[in-house]
């Protein structure tokens, strides 16, 4: 962290097979993730917060099962959640997702969080995790009942977005929620 590093994330990383934690935040790295990276199959912690990067997880990144936190906050991606996530949809360890200030837009649609097709019969999204940050985007629409499969989600952050419609009950099952500063959002009890 904090190292000023300039330019892109190098692709040679990749090579390091027994890597654990890579630290790449705040610093001045720009393009996009590589590939490689999915080749990091002892990985547990990728931290890439406050940097320019762009674009989208690759599709390699289905391959880092042993990835507990993921911390990609404070990149302009300006990707929806599906586009810029989908290969860490279903890591089986994943418990720390940071999306803060992403620019990630969109809509929470039931076809992003199951699909037969894609997870098999009875797969959704993100199976353990606990910690979600998604706060500061351009997120948008209603929140679906659907959240409440991330049941074992201790705090979730999805303040100022714009998400609107009636809090759906599921909401109270998270221990520390936030979803402030989303004004079309109101409290189905009044």
């Amino acid at each position: 962290d904090n190292n000023i590093f300039t330019g892109t994330i190098p692709a040679c990383l990749g090579n390091i097979t027994y890597l654990i934690d890579l630290q790449l935040s705040s610093n001045d790295l720009e393009g996009t993730i590589p590939d490689q990276l999915g080749d990091l199959h002892q990985l547990r912690y990728l931290r890439l917060a406050n940097n320019n990067l762009t674009g989208q997880l690759p599709p390699n990144c289905a391959y880092l099962e042993s990835l507990l936190w993921l911390d990609i906050s404070n990149n302009p991606f300006n990707h929806t959640l599906e586009g810029l996530c989908r290969p860490v949809f279903m890591l089986p360890n994943l418990m720390y997702l940071n999306l803060a200030n992403t620019s990630t837009h969109g809509s929470l649609i039931y076809s992003s969080f199951w699909n037969d097709d894609i997870f098999g019969a009875g797969g959704y999204v993100f199976p353990n995790l606990i910690h979600l940050d998604m706060h500061h985007n351009l997120l948008e629409g209603s929140l679906p009942r659907i959240i409440s499969w991330w049941s074992r989600i201790i705090d979730i952050d999805i303040s100022n977005n714009r998400w609107e419609g009636a809090l759906p009950d599921s909401i109270q099952q998270f221990p520390e929620v936030d979803v402030s500063l989303n004004p079309g959002l109101y409290d189905s009890d009044g």
